[in-house]
């Protein structure tokens, strides 16, 4: 298996394909910290790689980040990415985001464009220099005297694109990593590859359609809320009026309405849980008309 070395990470070629190909980004723990992170669940071929190249010149990122809200893993992650790797916006095709088990840095969802973009912009930019290390070879160009822009690499006359290059070929980088993936800041791609300079973004800075939009408006996007577990119940809390009451006796849950409620009393905690949210708020409401506290 040949193997080159790209600033610090390692480019293996792991064998020819008959269809397909892919350069894939991923993880190669370094110092004490390796035999701790090396005991989750992370498979070492697809969710510990931060990017992948595809021969059909897409483009998959992964971050461990989430969505607040403002939609930053799917807009500036995808800009910041397509930056280090001279490749369009659009070709930052799938943006896999927040899963535990499917994303590779951990960490929790803070500073989204300062500490947390970075793993994925020198994972970015250790990529592009393994694929013109790539290039330098398949094209017969020494790798200074090459240039990338919109996914294609020229010099000497010669060009390539980015799945040309990947197309056929099982492609492996590993990224030197340091870090814990379960402590706060979760896992850190470490060395020094070359960043692209702000001065030469051509996608930073520029509008985008926001490709999460229509998946909220039409309720169709998976949030927190719509986990569901076998047996998984939905409970409400039935309050008193006023701060620091005292339980008197909790309300009954009407049967006839509500046959599938259970009340819930632990202290002055008073709660009912139903196998639906609609039947748990109504129950709540039925149940708290009886319910008498003390002032």
């Amino acid at each position: 298996m040949q193997t080159t070395n790209v600033h610090g990470a390692e480019l293996s070629r792991r064998g020819f394909l008959q269809i397909g190909g892919a350069l894939v980004a991923g993880i190669g723990l370094l110092g004490p910290d390796a035999l701790q992170a090396a005991t989750t669940s992370l498979n070492a071929t697809l969710p510990e790689s931060w990017i992948e190249i595809h021969s059909d010149n897409t483009v998959l990122i992964r971050t461990g980040k989430c969505d607040f809200g403002q939609s930053s893993v799917y807009t500036a992650y995808r800009q910041i990415v397509a930056d280090e790797l001279e490749v369009p916006f659009e070709s930052i095709a799938t943006v896999v985001a927040g899963d535990t088990d499917r994303t590779p840095d951990g960490s929790g969802t803070f500073d989204l464009l300062g500490r947390g973009v970075i793993n994925l912009r020198k994972a970015a930019a250790y990529t592009r220099e393994a694929l013109l290390e790539v290039a330098a070879q398949r094209l017969g160009v020494a790798k200074d005297q090459l240039s990338v822009a919109g996914g294609v690499v020229s010099g000497g006359g010669k060009r390539a694109t980015y799945a040309e290059l990947v197309n056929g070929q099982n492609l492996k980088l590993t990224i030197p990593v340091t870090g814990e993936l379960t402590s706060m800041f979760g896992l850190v791609v470490s060395g020094n590859p070359p960043l692209k300079p702000a001065s030469a973004y051509t996608v930073v800075g520029k509008s985008f359609r926001n490709s999460v939009i229509p998946a909220k408006v039409t309720g169709k996007e998976t949030w927190v809320t719509d986990v569901k577990v076998p047996g998984m119940l939905h409970a409400r809390m039935v309050h008193p009026a006023t701060l620091g009451s005292k339980l008197v006796s909790a309300g009954q849950v009407d049967k006839k309405r509500f046959p599938n409620t259970q009340i819930v009393v632990k202290g002055n905690l008073v709660a009912v849980v139903a196998p639906t949210e609609w039947e748990a708020i109504q129950a709540s409401q039925q149940v708290a008309s009886g319910t008498k506290w003390s002032e």
